[in-house]
């Protein structure tokens, strides 16, 4: 008799603490539509091109083949790859990477020294 109703106490309790989580279950059933349902980040504004310190000085944008491409790439590229990369046209500047930051959160900042300015 006392395993009976420790039996049916047992169940009872388990019955309430589902009862009161059953809105917070998650099923399979329609995650995938949950997941298209997501809106999209807001489009962030366009960055601004650094302005040069002299009128001497100006950039000049050139195709060359990309030679990273691989795969599918070359594919879709119809033939052989190219890439859209700057080229500054001042002989006298130079361009100086500096690397801020250590380990993942490193970033490298580029600063123009002008010498046809000085």
């Amino acid at each position: 008799m006392k395993t009976t109703l420790k039996m049916i106490a047992t169940v009872a309790a388990f019955a309430f603490a589902l009862s009161l989580t059953a809105g917070e279950i998650a099923t399979a059933r329609g995650g995938a539509s949950r997941m298209t349902s997501v809106s999209s980040p807001a489009p962030s504004a366009p960055v601004a091109a650094a302005a040069m310190n002299c009128d001497n000085c100006k950039d000049k944008l050139s195709t060359v083949q990309d030679t990273s491409a691989k795969g599918a790439q070359a594919q879709l590229a119809g033939g052989t790859p190219a890439k859209t990369v700057g080229t500054h046209l001042c002989s006298a500047c130079g361009t100086k990477y500096t690397t801020l930051g250590a380990g993942k959160a490193a970033t490298e900042v580029a600063s123009h020294t002008c010498g046809a300015c000085k």
